[in-house]
């Protein structure tokens, strides 16, 4: 157990490093990104051309969708940053709940039955807490209860 989890946390701490390097990358791509569309950069400048042929075409579907949503095109590139940074999260966020989780079975297999046990009744609690959040959560939004969503 032990080589497990010295795996998985070196798997995550390398992983949470590569997505913060990525985050920033992205960042400043989407910060000038940004400075070009709302002409803080002159759009004949070098930097204006590189982000209108290189990136304005990564960006191009999350604009149309904050377009449909009623945003602004210029603030597409701050959603797209927005994205990644909640993509990362949420990344993580998973790999460290199935890390705890592995470990739990591991844990309970050890103990026998009682042990198994009780960890399948835990994973049915956790699944019904996560039943109501989700539930109570959707209450709070305006979707009819015939849209497809």
């Amino acid at each position: 157990m032990e080589t497990f989890l010295a795996g998985a946390d070196t798997v995550i701490a390398i992983l949470r490093t590569a997505l913060l390097s990525i985050a920033v990358v992205f960042g400043v791509i989407c910060v000038l990104d940004w400075a070009v569309r709302t002409r803080k950069i002159s759009p004949f400048n070098a930097v204006a051309r590189f982000c209108r042929s290189t990136v304005d075409p990564i960006i191009a579907p999350i604009e149309r969708r904050v377009v449909r949503a009623g945003g602004s095109p210029a603030s597409a590139a701050l959603w797209a940053l927005v994205a990644v940074v909640i993509g990362g999260i949420l990344l993580l966020t998973l790999l460290d709940i199935i890390r705890l989780e592995v470990v739990r079975s591991i844990i309970a297999s050890q103990e026998g039955t009682a042990g198994i046990f009780h960890l399948l009744v835990s994973w049915t609690f956790t699944i019904l807490k996560a039943a109501i959040v989700v539930r109570v959560i959707s209450s709070w939004l305006p979707i009819s209860p015939y849209s497809a969503w």
